[in-house]
Parts: C-alpha cells; structure tokens; sequence
C-alpha cells in the first residue's frame, strides 16, 4: 500500500516527462508544489491526476519521494531512488539521469516488437498462400487437365471441397500466425533480458559513479570513505541497485546489510553470483576504503561503458538476424512448395512419355 492516495500509472513516457520537468523545477529552485500546477490539468489525463495527487501529499509536508509514491508502475523503486538521490545531493542530475534511462529501456522495447513486425508479415503471406491459393492453384491446374485428382473427383467437387474446408484455412492462418508470434517473441524476449544482463551491470556502475560524484561541487569527488561513512556505501548501493530494479534490487540488499554489519573481505559482502569480477573489486575498494574514490568513481565509469556496449551489441546481433532468419526460412519453404507444384505437371508428363 501507498497511503491512502489513489495510485495512478503512467506509461513510460509520461513518467518520463513528469520528471524532466520537476527536475527543471528543482534547478529553478521552485517550490515543487507551486511550480507544478499548471500540470494539474484534467485535459492532461492521468498525468494530471498524478500531478494533482503529488500536490496534494506535498501540502500535507511529506518529503518528495514519498509524495512520488502515489505513481505505480515498472519503475517505482526507481524513482524513488532517484528523487532521495536528489534530495541528497542537492542536484538534480540523477532525475535527468532517470529520464535518459526510461527512454533507452523504451527505445530498446520499441525495436523489440518492430523487429516482429518483419516475420510476421512473411508469416501472414506464407499462411494465406499455402492454405488458400495452393488449393485453388491446384483447381486451376487440374480444370486444364496438368493435375489429375484421381477417378470420380472432378472440376465441381473441388471446389466444393475447397469452399467446404475455406473455414479450416482461416483458423489455419489465425493459428500459425499466433504461434509464429508467440515464438518470435518468446525467443526475442530472452535474448533481450539475456542482453539486459550485462546492460543492468553497466547502469548499476553508472549510478554507484554518479553518487560518488557531486555536481554541485564542480565535479569533485567526496572525501575518501572511512568507516563512518559505511551506511553511506550502504545506502547508496541499494539505491544504485533500486534504479535496475526489483531483482538487482533483492540481490544486492544482503550486501548493504552485510556492510552495516561491518563486514569488509569479498566473502563476507556476499555479492551476488554472476557479478563481474571487476564490478566485485570496486565495491571492495569503496568498502574497505584503501583506495581513493576518484579512481575508483573512473573504474566505474569504464565499466559502465563496457557493459553497456556489449549488451547494445549483443541486442543488435540477435534484434537483426533472428527476424531475417525466420523471414528467410518461411520464403525458402514457399518458394519449394511452388515450385514442387509447378515442376510437379511436367513430371507427371515426363513419365507419361517415358512409359
């Protein structure tokens, strides 16, 4: 539950807008509520309701990333992550930061179902050749006498027999349609969230870098991080991992309690298996503090950097030849079924000579 403020979702763009402006408001240095009322518009929809309800827990005195609660959706541990980020250190770079995010990820679903779109077209052609022209192909062709249907079948009784069956051929192409889809999907599906594996460690680099750093003061660094700064690594950890999201967010939380625990080696921060080793030492470096964050803020970046390439090159491998490999193989297999049919009269008239 969420207080008891009506819970509004808003797609990923809204979301996104949303955002973008309070961050301009907060670089404005506005009072938020105030700032935000000309967004408080019934014409606008649900983002207005949602405007109207952040308002109204701003007036009540919550803090900003409480009054974001009443917003639902795929990236409210994100938000709320990024709006106690800001609040921390007092710029607004992690909303803008948020913004540029939600775009990717729905640029990266938007390439997702147009790289379906390919496939399915040829799957729809394919379905509607072989189960309604190949069946009046072969009455054509047998009304001139090149296919013989066999004794007692003739011209009327095959296109009884086709008209007959016309029903079974549209839930025929219905059918293969939706299986086609569903496999295309599913397939392209897993190869994005295993691409997303190595995108999700480069964005959680970018964030453990970006509270590292503080823009307001002209890109220094914080002091080097000594034990009473442990709940700081802590928190900014889980926060860094909320911006991934719920998963990466459950698998790094042990680590943040196990460093307000104190712990410093490898083996007792329990990192989460399957986390990079480079990922693994920099978190050891800004735990056991031997290591001055600016260097490790730059190891972080040039890991971010390559996480993020590899999984973009990774997408567009698979977001490329997946599509154009079903297309290829649903047109090969029509092209041999016409040409069987087409070949197959001067074969029957090949033997004929022959015998």
């Amino acid at each position: 539950m969420k207080g008891n403020s009506e819970e509004i979702k808003l797609d990923d763009d809204s979301l996104a807008f949303l955002i973008a402006e309070v961050a301009a408001m907060v670089e404005s240095q506005q009072s938020l509520s105030k700032a935000m009322i000309h967004l408080d518009d019934p014409l606008l929809g649900r983002l207005g309701r949602a405007v109207r309800s952040i308002r109204s827990e701003l007036d009540q005195g919550k803090p900003i990333f409480e009054a974001f609660g009443v917003l639902s959706g795929r990236h409210d541990l994100a938000v709320k992550a990024a709006l106690a980020m800001m609040v921390q250190m007092r710029s607004s770079v992690p909303l803008y930061a948020l913004v540029d995010l939600i775009r990717e990820k729905t640029s990266h679903r938007r390439q997702l179902r147009i790289a379906a779109v390919e496939p399915m077209i040829n799957s729809m052609v394919a379905a509607v050749i072989f189960f309604l022209i190949l069946p009046w192909m072969v009455v054509s062709l047998s009304s001139i006498g090149l296919i013989s249907m066999g004794e007692g079948v003739g011209e009327s009784g095959i296109v009884n027999l086709v008209l007959g069956e016309a029903f079974y051929a549209v839930i025929s192409i219905v059918a293969v349609c939706l299986a086609l889809l569903a496999m295309v999907f599913g397939f392209l599906g897993k190869v994005s969230r295993d691409g997303l594996i190595d995108h999700d460690y480069g964005v959680f680099c970018d964030w453990i870098a970006l509270q590292l750093m503080n823009p307001s003061s002209n890109g220094q660094v914080h002091d080097q991080l000594s034990g009473s700064s442990r709940v700081d690594i802590a928190t900014g950890l889980e926060q860094a991992a909320d911006i991934v999201g719920s998963n990466f967010s459950q698998q790094w939380r042990q680590v943040a309690d196990q460093i307000r625990m104190g712990s410093v080696s490898l083996e007792d921060l329990r990192i989460p298996a399957g986390c990079p080793a480079p990922l693994k030492e920099c978190v050891w470096k800004l735990v056991s503090g031997d290591f001055m964050p600016d260097r490790v803020t730059m190891d972080l970046v040039s890991l971010s950097r390559l996480y993020r390439n590899a999984a973009a090159k990774k997408q567009n491998r698979y977001l490329k030849s997946v599509p154009r490999f079903l297309s290829w193989f649903l047109m090969i297999l029509l092209i041999m079924t016409l040409l069987r049919l087409i070949l197959m009269p001067l074969v029957e008239s090949l033997r004929g000579m022959v015998a």
